[in-house]
């Protein structure tokens, strides 16, 4: 797997094994949500699921901080 063209590309070997790629893109994906959660314990709020956000606001994809913290208390 790498980067082409800032899009992901699999090669014959990514495809042929998934579980090997799949599960490297996972952990990472871990790691770093687990990252995100402990640094940000100065903050108001930690973060609001995007489904949430879309039933208080289906017409805005950019949400200001007035509307996380609605979205949050939701």
């Amino acid at each position: 797997m790498r980067m082409k063209y800032s899009k992901v590309s699999f090669g014959y070997k990514d495809s042929w094994d998934s579980q090997t790629t799949l599960g490297g893109i996972s952990h990472d994906w871990l790691d770093n949500f687990k990252k995100v959660i402990l640094e940000k314990k100065d903050q108001p709020f930690m973060g609001v699921p995007n489904k949430v956000m879309m039933e208080l606001y289906p017409n805005n994809h950019k949400h200001t901080d007035e509307q996380c913290k609605v979205g949050f208390d939701h």
